[in-house]
C-alpha cells in the first residue's frame, strides 16, 4: 500500500520516530494480576489479536488471513504487525459503515458471532494499538486530517456493545493527541434499603452516567446487560487506572461502585429491573448481582473526594437517616417485607380491635346491670 509515492510502512516509521517524549509514553499497558486474578477471560480476546500481546496466540491465527486482506505488503515484524493491525481496523470500520465496501463472502458480516467477538476483543486493554497509529494509516488510506470521520465510525462500530447511552469527555487539539487508544472513546445503600426508606427509583432519561438524587427520588439511566458487559466493564475500569492523563476522571470505576452500593442481593437487582433501570439479557437476578459484586473487587480507589457521585451517596444516604425515614424502613423491613409478614400485621390489628370492643362491650353491660 503506498501513498504519494511512500509505503505505509516508511510513513509510519517516519511518524513514531518524530512522536516527543511525552507523546511517546506507553500507550499500552499489561492488566495487573490483581485485576486478572478475579476474571482472567475478561482480558483475553476471543477472535482478533491486536498488538503485541496476545499476537502469538495460536487460537487467534483466524483473523491473520483477514488483516493480510485488509491490508497490503509491510517490511520489519513490528511495523508489519502494526500495519496489519490497523489497516484491519481501518477497512473493518469502513465496511461496517458502508455495506458496499465489503467483499462478497466476507464471513465477518455475513456470521454475526464474528462481529460480535470482534467487538469485543477490539475493546480489551490488552489488545489495542495507539489511537495516533490508526490516525497515520487512516490519513494514508482515507486523505488527511480525517480523524472525526475516524471516531464517528468507531463510535458507531461499538454503539451495540457500549452498556447504555454513550458518554465521552471531548478535548479541545487534534483528535490524534486526545485519544490513547480505541478505549477511550467510551462512552450507597442497598435499592431495597432506598425503597424502604421512602426513596422512589426511577428510570432516568440521560446518557448511563447521569444519575441524579432529587425530590425523595433516585433517576437511574437503563444499563443492558448481556454476554459482553462483564468484559467491556471491566477492560474499561482497567483503562481508567492506567489513565495518567486523567487520572482523577474515572466515571467507569465510580458507576460500578455506585451500582455495587446498590446491589448486594438479587431482590435489590429485582427492584432495578422492574423499575427498567437494568434490561437483563444475560441470566437471572442472581447472576447479575454476582457480576457487580465481582468486578466491584477490581476497583482500586478514588478516594471519597474524587468520587464522582459523591453529592447523590451524601444526600441518598442524609435522607435515609432521618429518624422518620428510619423508623418508616424498619416498619417496612418488619411488617411489609412479604405477603406474609402483611397477614400476620392484620391478623394481628384485627384481633387486637376484637380484643378492645369485647372490653367496652363486657364493661358496658357491667354499667347496664
Amino acid at each position: 500500500m503506498s501513498h504519494g509515492g511512500k509505503d505505509v510502512s516508511t510513513s509510519l516509521i517516519e511518524e513514531l520516530d518524530g512522536l516527543s517524549s511525552s507523546t511517546a509514553r506507553q500507550c499500552i499497558d499489561r492488566v495487573n494480576d490483581k485485576f486478572r486474578s478475579v476474571n482472567r477471560k475478561a482480558y483475553e480476546p476471543e477472535l482478533v489479536a491486536i498488538g503485541p500481546y496476545h499476537h502469538h496466540s495460536k487460537n487467534l491465527g483466524m483473523m491473520e488471513e483477514y488483516k493480510k486482506r485488509y491490508a497490503r505488503e509491510s517490511e520489519d515484524h513490528l511495523t508489519t504487525m502494526m500495519v496489519l493491525d490497523g489497516c484491519f481496523i481501518i477497512e473493518l470500520l469502513k465496511r461496517f459503515d458502508d455495506p458496499s465496501l465489503r467483499e462478497e463472502g466476507d464471513r465477518i458480516f455475513r456470521l454475526n458471532w464474528m462481529l460480535t467477538s470482534l467487538q469485543r476483543d477490539l475493546l480489551l486493554f490488552e489488545n489495542q494499538l495507539p489511537f495516533i497509529v490508526l490516525c497515520k494509516l487512516h490519513d494514508l488510506v482515507v486523505g488527511e486530517n480525517c480523524h472525526e470521520l475516524l471516531v464517528r465510525e468507531a463510535m458507531l462500530f461499538f454503539k451495540g456493545i457500549l452498556p447504555g447511552k454513550g458518554h465521552r469527555i471531548y478535548v479541545s487539539g487534534d483528535l490524534k493527541d486526545s485519544y490513547i487508544h480505541l478505549l477511550d472513546l467510551e462512552f450507597i445503600r442497598r435499592a431495597t434499603e432506598l425503597q424502604e426508606a421512602g426513596i422512589k427509583i426511577e428510570k432516568g432519561e440521560g446518557k448511563l452516567f447521569d444519575i441524579v438524587f432529587e425530590n425523595k427520588t433516585l433517576k437511574i439511566p437503563p444499563l443492558t446487560i448481556e454476554d459482553r458487559t462483564d468484559s467491556i466493564l471491566r477492560n474499561l475500569i482497567a483503562h481508567e487506572q492506567y489513565d495518567e492523563y486523567y487520572p482523577h476522571l474515572s466515571f467507569v470505576s465510580d458507576y460500578v461502585k455506585f451500582l455495587d452500593c446498590l446491589i448486594d442481593y438479587p431482590e435489590d437487582v429485582e427492584i432495578l429491573r422492574q423499575n427498567g433501570i437494568i434490561v437483563n439479557w444475560k441470566s437471572n437476578d442472581k447472576g447479575v448481582s454476582t457480576m457487580f459484586n465481582d468486578i466491584y473487587e477490581s476497583v482500586v480507589g478514588p478516594s471519597m473526594k474524587d468520587f464522582c457521585y459523591i453529592s447523590t451517596f451524601n444526600n441518598t444516604n442524609q435522607h435515609c437517616n432521618q429518624r422518620k425515614n428510619r423508623w418508616m424502613a424498619s416498619l417496612r423491613r418488619t411488617y411489609f417485607s412479604n405477603p406474609w409478614a402483611i397477614i400476620s400485621l392484620c391478623a394481628a390489628i384485627s384481633l387486637l380491635i376484637l380484643s378492645v370492643l369485647q372490653t367496652i362491650f363486657t364493661i358496658l353491660g357491667y354499667f347496664k346491670q
